[in-house]
Order: C-alpha cells, then sequence, then structure tokens
C-alpha cells in the first residue's frame, strides 16, 4: 500500500512513517504542506493519505476539498489536536467534498489506533 503522509511537523512525519513501517507499511511519503501534498497526488498513486488539520498556507480541509476534485472517494485520515467538534466538522466538509473519510486520529495516537484504521483501509481493498 503507498501512502501519503501531510503534516507541517517534520518530526511527527517522521514517527508517523515509522509507525507504519512497524504496521508493515514501507510505501510512504511524508510531506510538509498541502500544495506538496497535491502534486505528489498528481505524480503517482497513493491508497490513502493521511492528513494534519491545522497547517499554514494550506489547512487540511482546504486540501480535503481539493482531494475530492482531484481523485474522489480517495481514502483519508485525519490527524489533529482539535476538539472533537472540530475535527467532526472538518471531517463533514471532506466528506461533502467526495473523500472518503476513514476517520480521525487525535494527538497523541498509539499504533493501535493508527493499525486500527489502517485495517479498514486493507480490508476494503
Amino acid at each position: 500500500m503507498k501512502i501519503l503522509v501531510v503534516d507541517d511537523d517534520v518530526q511527527l512525519g517522521r514517527l508517523i512513517g515509522s509507525m507504519f513501517g512497524q504496521l508493515g507499511e514501507s510505501e510512504v511519503d511524508c510531506v510538509e504542506d498541502g500544495h506538496e501534498g497535491l502534486r505528489r497526488l498528481r505524480q503517482a498513486a497513493y491508497d490513502l493519505v493521511l492528513l494534519d488539520i491545522n497547517m499554514p498556507a494550506m489547512s487540511g480541509v482546504d486540501f480535503a476539498v481539493e482531494l475530492g476534485q482531484l481523485q474522489p472517494g480517495k481514502p483519508c485520515i485525519f490527524v489533529t489536536a482539535a476538539a472533537s467538534e472540530m475535527a467532526q466538522a472538518a471531517m463533514n466538509v471532506a466528506h461533502e467534498a467526495g473523500v472518503r473519510m476513514l476517520g480521525t486520529l487525535h494527538k497523541p495516537f498509539t499504533l493501535e489506533q493508527l493499525d486500527t484504521l489502517l485495517q479498514e483501509v486493507r480490508s476494503a481493498a
């Protein structure tokens, strides 16, 4: 499975990449902003996008709207430290834009929580 992680926190992006590696996923690309993430999506086929909601320049919500236009139905997981209500509102917007939202990982999250959402992607493939 090919995974794209879009998070402005470089260290967290590396940690998430390492977590995916522990779960048997080695094809993980990490980028620091939404514009670069969209560029990567235009160049390569990804099976899953893990996306920070709060980023400078392009928010995760704005990215999700673009993603819905670019690749409708793309599986996506939000990552956030925001309140549950804000995360749910972001998920609703992304869903309305055509993104297949699998859930939200609230920072800090565990390997088991990531694995649970990853299993959903694997079973749908």
